[in-house]
């Protein structure tokens, strides 16, 4: 079976990959602002009503996630999680402390959300888990980051309420377990 490479430009072109790829990845997101009719191919232009009633809180976090049959939009509004699939809204998850704003992150094919209020959550494509961040050496307990995001391959969580000079990676062979990794603090600032 032949390996399929997706290439996502959400936050900008990589600059690094060779040109020809860069160019084919954004002939590619172009083509998708197309269709086509009996005459020629269009652009689409404005906008149009995908969820026509409001969640009922302030949206605290918006972002992209992608499936076998295509991408969802998940949304993070008082306390709760959203799957915006087409026009259907479910809900995904509940008990999340209202207005803590949201960082997300892509990892291992899961979507990690942090709000320096609550234990991590991740969406795997079905279901939202409370993760566990565990500082080895239990200089802070109930780490809650605010901050979450990929590098080199691994995962890392930024600032809690009482540690907000620290970043928390996962220690080697764990980093694909969510239900309770034990994390080593990377970078401890003074």
């Amino acid at each position: 079976m032949p390996k399929i490479i997706y290439q996502d430009f959400s936050g900008g072109v990589n600059a690094k990959l060779p040109s020809l790829i860069t160019q084919d990845v954004l002939l590619a997101q172009e083509a998708s602002n197309l269709f086509l009719t009996e005459a020629c191919l269009e652009k689409m232009g404005g906008y149009f009503s995908v969820l026509t009633t409001a969640i009922g809180a302030e949206i605290e976090g918006m972002f992209r996630f992608f499936t076998a049959t295509g991408e969802e939009l998940i949304i993070c509004a008082g306390g709760k999680v959203y799957r915006l699939n087409g026009a259907t809204v479910t809900q995904l998850y509940t008990g999340a402390t209202a207005g803590g704003w949201y960082t997300g992150a892509l990892y291992a094919g899961n979507l990690v959300l942090c709000n320096g209020k609550d234990l991590p959550l991740v969406y795997n494509g079905t279901t939202v888990v409370v993760a566990t961040v565990v500082d080895p050496s239990n200089l802070v307990t109930n780490v809650k980051p605010q901050y979450v995001a990929t590098y080199a391959g691994r995962l890392f969580y930024g600032w809690s309420a009482n540690a907000k000079n620290t970043i928390w990676t996962p220690t080697p062979n764990t980093f694909f377990d969510f239900s309770g990794t034990t994390f080593d603090i990377l970078v401890l600032l003074s």
